[in-house]
């Protein structure tokens, strides 16, 4: 019947034993041509029937070889039984000239170009397409298969199986293309709505988009921004069996342990042999959803459109996601000052919130008000606190070293917080006022002026420029701040006492100046070096800023006595900012070069 012979097409091509064929033998349901998806008008002998036809065995009969005859249509094909002889039980081959008139000889003309070049190359090219159409159908499979396992009436245990088998296929960027090309990702998601009801299907879930978001280019979409909210709005607390609890309960809740026990191994698993731009050895043993989620968010923070970038900041502050997401962060920041608490799972975890929140306030005015107003500033206090800590473990880092991997998450924290305070104090006179403490401001400096060498080579650089600009982001504005920054000092070394802030950037800024003019770096090294030397003289420009004494004291540490080698150095890094195509918001270093010059500096240009 159809629907047998539909049942049985399915079973060949969900075990894909047509993939490299152009027509399969189907036994009794007749043959089919993939390339074309039509029916032949006769079977075709298969290797079972020709092994059993080899020893002697009873078989169909049968006629020549295509290939025998000249007849060469298709591949792998061996011999063609007539519709005439499938009831026949005489195990002798006819002759041909017993074939049925269905089976005469193709035209002269059609057998005379078989060896043709363009018969070879349309054959190659159908080859080619056959083999395309081969793989699209198995993705297509694929997909089927998880998208039958993850729908809401599986049993729990299916459906994370099927959604972990989705973010393992996900790792291949063909099959995430496939997914997006044929539009299977809102069914996808619409299946997965619920995912926060368990605590492993909702961490599955959470590492499936993760790895779906990781794309340089992400589409915002309705159906994946609802199921990342109702994601990230989902708490879990970790049940614990008592002597009331009923044994029914127990082993709910033994079930729930070991699902998720299931899934953070399959993570790890998949962590180790991915394809993804994410950092290695991740630690996810302590690590719920929230991770995978935060991490999301940052990916499509990152990757969307500026237009439908100011919309997700804006769904993300009216949905409460912002709040959940901050309030985790001060969570983990708390727990950071306990005794006992795991200090580098931790940290790898609040690198990871820092950094989504950064996105999710950078160039947003109104998150940033947001987030200053909630619970009384309660995450720029903690931030302030967690400063201090990094600048303390650092310290120790100094004196005992560390492994590779932690002084890569040290190095990783202190971005994502210079991150996000850089966001939080641009052209914004609330930030700046939150983190004015002399006490920041030691941390701050210290991070990007003395410890950035305890710290791993690929963060020291950002970590360098980016306290300097949070300085200057600080000291632009508020003439508060820039007196509070005259009293920062330095910590020293064994060979060198401890100086004050001002004396250290007009050191630096002339021992970079100086290696320019020699030439003896290469130039990665000496760009890298102008841009520094531009920030701290820019920082020192701010410091000057309607500030008598910080200008006495510069000018006093500067050679020559004069502001004449910041000046020209600044001129310098605008004209570099307009060749880079960066010269269109400059206004603030323009502001700081004319009160340069004003104060007494000339340019020598």
């Amino acid at each position: 019947s159809h629907n047998q012979r539909a049942s049985w097409l399915q079973r060949w091509k969900i075990h894909n034993r047509f993939r490299d064929y152009y027509v399969v033998d189907m036994g009794d349901l007749g043959v089919f041509d993939f390339s074309e998806n039509v029916e032949l008008d006769r079977p075709i002998l298969s290797p079972s029937r020709k092994r059993r036809k080899e020893k002697g065995s009873p078989v169909k009969n049968c006629v020549p070889s295509r290939l025998e005859i000249g007849r060469k249509k298709v591949k792998k094909v061996s011999r063609a039984i007539s519709p005439e002889y499938q009831g026949s039980t005489s195990q002798q081959t006819p002759s041909l000239s017993q074939r049925p008139s269905s089976l005469e000889p193709f035209s002269p003309d059609f057998a005379a170009n078989l060896n043709s070049p363009a018969h070879h190359n349309n054959a190659s090219q159908e080859a080619h397409a056959v083999r395309e159409a081969g793989r699209c159908q198995e993705m297509d499979d694929d997909v089927h298969y998880i998208l039958s396992g993850i729908t809401s009436n599986k049993p729990l245990r299916t459906r994370l199986s099927s959604v972990l088998k989705l973010a393992e296929e996900c790792i291949n960027l063909d099959f995430r293309m496939h997914l997006k090309a044929y539009g299977y990702l809102p069914s996808i998601y619409d299946n997965l709505c619920d995912a926060k009801e368990d605590e492993a299907l909702s961490c599955g879930v959470s590492f499936a988009l993760m790895i779906l978001f990781n794309d340089s280019k992400v589409n915002l979409d309705e159906h994946a921004l609802s199921l990342l909210k109702s994601l990230c709005l989902t708490s879990f607390v970790d049940t614990k069996p008592s002597e009331a609890t009923s044994r029914t309960q127990k082993l709910k809740l033994l079930d729930q342990k070991q699902r998720m026990s299931k899934t953070c191994s399959t993570i790890r698993v998949l962590l180790s042999r991915r394809k993804l731009a994410m950092k290695d050895d991740v630690d996810i043993s302590n690590v719920k959803s929230e991770y995978f989620v935060a991490e999301s968010f940052h990916s499509l923070l990152k990757s969307i459109s500026r237009k439908d970038l100011a919309q997700l900041q804006a769904e993300m502050r009216i949905s409460g996601c912002l709040e959940k997401l901050s309030t985790i962060g001060c969570q983990v920041m708390k727990k950071l000052q306990e005794k006992n608490c795991e200090i580098w799972p931790s940290l790898e975890r609040l690198e990871v919130l820092l950094r989504c929140l950064a996105a999710a306030v950078s160039q947003n005015e109104s998150n940033q008000i947001y987030i200053v107003a909630l619970d009384d500033s309660c995450l720029m206090k903690h931030l302030r606190v967690f400063l201090e800590l990094l600048t303390k473990l650092v310290k120790d880092a100094e004196k005992n070293k560390l492994a590779n991997r932690n002084t890569l998450i040290l190095g990783n924290c202190v971005c994502s917080v210079f991150s996000i305070l850089l966001a939080m104090t641009h052209d914004s006179v609330i930030g700046c006022r939150e983190i004015g403490l002399v006490d920041t401001f030691v941390c701050i400096a210290n991070l990007c002026l003395r410890y950035t060498s305890v710290l791993a080579s690929a963060s020291r650089h950002d970590v360098m420029s980016m306290g300097l600009a949070l300085l200057i982001n600080a000291t632009e504005h508020s003439s508060d701040n820039r007196k509070l920054l005259s009293l920062v000092s330095i910590d020293g070394t064994k060979d060198k006492p401890n100086a004050l802030i001002h004396n250290v950037l007009v050191e630096r800024f002339t021992v970079l100046t100086d290696v320019q003019e020699k030439g003896t770096a290469s130039s990665q090294e000496q760009t890298f070096e102008n841009v520094l030397a531009a920030y701290m003289a820019l920082l020192m420009g701010c410091m000057c800023l309607k500030n008598k004494e910080n200008e006495k004291k510069i000018l006093n540490a500067l050679p020559g006595h004069n502001f004449s080698n910041l000046i020209n150095h600044l001129d310098d890094f605008l004209y570099f900012q307009k060749a880079a195509g960066f010269g269109d918001n400059n206004t603030s270093v323009q502001r700081v070069v004319a009160c340069l010059k004003e104060l007494g500096g000339t340019s020598m240009n």
